[in-house]
């Protein structure tokens, strides 16, 4: 029997990717400043005692998601966790998301070491 990967990105079966937006809490080391909400997809930026920083919101999909963890990685961030939040933030649904422009980052990174 042959692996036919195109079925399986039709149909979903096999597949346990989310096609439905979903909230979701990422936790990261340190403390990333507000401003940097717009470039995580407006994701909800809270601060904890422990030192470390929650991004929560709705994200489109798992293609979203696994974007919002790269770029996590690729500013040098440490990754905590990640997992679906219980509900969803206030703002979440009412957002519009604003694409940055190419080079475009917005100031304010804080990590404390």
């Amino acid at each position: 029997m042959r692996f036919d990967a195109r079925a399986v990105m039709l149909t979903g079966k096999g597949s346990h990717a989310s096609v439905e937006p979903q909230a979701y809490r990422i936790r990261i080391k340190g403390h990333l400043d507000k401003s940097w909400s717009e470039w995580f997809d407006r994701l909800v930026i809270a601060y904890a005692e422990d030192g470390t920083t929650t991004l929560t919101g709705v994200v489109a999909d798992q293609p979203a998601l696994f974007g919002l963890i790269t770029k996590i990685r690729n500013l040098g961030l440490h990754l905590v966790s990640v997992e679906p939040a219980g509900g969803e933030p206030d703002r979440a649904m009412d957002m519009q998301i604003t694409p940055l422009r190419y080079g475009q980052t917005p100031a304010g990174l804080d990590i404390e070491e």
